[in-house]
C-alpha cells in the first residue's frame, strides 16, 4: 500500500472516531474534543465566521419571482 493512501486512511479513520476535523474558516486541522467552539478550531474562528454571515459575506442565494419586484414597485408608488 502506499505511503499517500496508508495516510488519507489513517486521516479518514481519525475523523470517523471523532478525533480530527477541520476549522471551517482558517482550514487548520484540530482535535475536536479540545475545543469548545466546534466546527471551528477557535473562538476567534467562531467570530470571524459570524461577522460574515452579519455583514452579509455569506448569504442564502434564492429565486426571487417576477411578483416580488412589482410588490416593490407599488410600495414606492403609493408612499409618493
Amino acid at each position: 500500500m502506499s505511503l499517500n493512501r496508508q495516510n488519507r486512511q489513517s486521516r479518514q479513520s481519525q475523523n470517523d472516531f471523532g478525533l480530527s476535523s477541520r476549522c471551517p474558516t482558517c482550514r487548520a486541522e484540530f482535535d475536536r474534543s479540545q475545543t469548545p467552539a466546534f466546527p471551528f478550531c477557535s473562538e476567534r474562528c467562531r467570530l470571524i465566521d459570524l461577522g460574515n454571515w452579519l455583514g452579509e459575506t455569506y448569504r442564502i442565494p434564492t429565486r426571487e419571482s417576477p411578483d416580488d419586484h412589482a410588490t416593490e414597485d407599488d410600495e414606492n408608488d403609493s408612499s409618493n
